[in-house]
């Protein structure tokens, strides 16, 4: 039915809530998550280029889905690239087409087409939320706006099969519940420890940073560090930009008492991104074997005036004064 004055007035509040932590939210993302930087200096075009290509990304798993993973690949946006466009055109012609035949198809397949496109919008790109340095989209992110489509897509095979003998109906029913559960246990063993989830993302993407960047804090965990550095290595391949791959290469060299190599891999963390606190620590370690006290200090006091809090730089400032005699200077710190 048509929607009326009432409906407005009861939706109305949930509506006005609704925005209102949806802002909070996407402040909170940008300000406190920290989502902001160059994975999301995106223009408009381009945001609307992954707009487009995310709605039939999360149709097409929901139609078929095959090959999930935790991360998905991190598509390269241009706005000069024109087969990109036909994404968000594909769309628009859809719900455009929906509103100009809905007096033969009827309201429902354009509400629940656009109940998802609605629903996603938050995860669209329009809206800087943290994952989206990985990937621009992740199944979770259409939980909710996926019922539109299956919704849509159960009244259109109900519809199809109202017809048939009620023995076939239940048959068919029987089984798509046998091939969806199949599927669902199928993946849900991917989610039975850390080692596991990591080792199918990069089974499924082997360009998948995260993953190995991840992995190899396990291994590190685990001790075993010569795989730790291996996968760390293969992190500062696949994102030259991030500091933290490099770091822990230079932290586990330190471990083992491998200066040289440790102090290579921290300067070229520090290189990466000097606003990152924790390989400034390490190089005032590295320095402080060496005998090279004005960089140790140097580089803790470095740590600390990124990171005011960072209570394991304060730490190692302290035992390199109180070694160096100042004492004062020690207990301040």
């Amino acid at each position: 039915r048509s929607i009326q004055w009432r409906d407005a007035v009861c939706l109305g509040p949930m509506l006005v809530v609704g925005i209102v932590m949806g802002l909070t939210t996407a402040y909170l993302e940008k300000v406190h998550v920290g989502a902001q930087g160059v994975d999301w200096s995106l223009s408009f075009v381009e945001r609307f280029l992954v707009a487009g290509r995310a709605l039939w990304f999360y149709a097409g798993k929901l139609l078929w889905p095959v090959q999930l993973t935790f991360i998905y690949p991190r598509w390269q946006v241009s706005d000069v690239v024109w087969w990109q466009y036909l994404f968000p055109l594909a769309a628009v012609t859809v719900i455009v087409s929906l509103i100009a035949f809905r007096a033969r198809l009827g309201r429902a397949p354009l509400v629940a087409v656009l109940f998802f496109v609605v629903t996603l919008f938050p995860a669209l790109g329009f809206v800087d939320v943290y994952p989206f340095r990985y990937s621009f989209v992740a199944d979770h992110f259409q939980y909710l706006g996926s019922l539109g489509i299956i919704v849509l897509g159960v009244g259109v095979v109900t519809d199809f099969v109202s017809r048939w003998a009620v023995g076939a109906r239940t048959g068919i029913a029987i089984l798509v519940l046998c091939v969806i559960s199949t599927l669902t246990w199928h993946q849900a063993k991917v989610y039975t420890s850390l080692e596991s989830l990591w080792r199918d993302t990069i089974a499924k993407d082997p360009s998948s940073w995260m993953a190995h960047n991840n992995l190899a804090g396990l291994r590190m965990d685990a001790g075993r560090l010569d795989e730790a550095i291996k996968y760390y290595e293969r992190t500062a391949e696949l994102k030259p930009d991030h500091p933290n791959a490099p770091n822990n290469i230079g932290q586990i060299h330190l471990l083992r008492d491998e200066i040289d190599k440790a102090e290579r891999w921290l300067v070229r963390a520090v290189q990466v991104d000097s606003d990152f606190a924790p390989p400034h620590v390490n190089l005032g370690l590295v320095y402080s074997k060496q005998g090279r006290s004005e960089l140790a200090e140097k580089h803790f006091r470095e740590a600390i005036a990124i990171r005011a809090g960072y209570h394991l730089a304060h730490y190692q400032l302290g035992l390199y004064l109180m070694r160096a005699g100042r004492i004062d200077e020690a207990v301040r710190s």
